[in-house]
């Protein structure tokens, strides 16, 4: 007899597929594959862009911080020789 647990698991694997086929894909662009992984998943368009551009400017903001950081601590070290 089959549960409705059962089905689930198998949209679920489908899903599973259907993201395996769209990344792996060398035909498509970064942005085809955000845009049919977004199609896929039910997601609003735009979603994995928007991640990957604020998770880009976040890196940028750590990176720029920590040489802040670094040439403060060389200022400080010179100061003091």
């Amino acid at each position: 007899m089959k549960k409705a647990d059962d089905f689930y698991k198998g949209e679920r694997e489908d899903i599973r597929k259907q993201l395996f086929i769209i990344e792996h894909n060398s035909e498509l662009t970064q942005e085809e594959k955000w845009l049919a992984k977004e199609s896929a998943l039910d997601l609003k368009l735009g979603t994995h862009e928007a991640d990957f551009f604020a998770q880009k400017e976040k890196e940028n903001a750590v990176l720029k911080e920590d040489k802040l950081r670094k040439e403060l601590l060389e200022n400080l070290s010179n100061k003091f020789k």
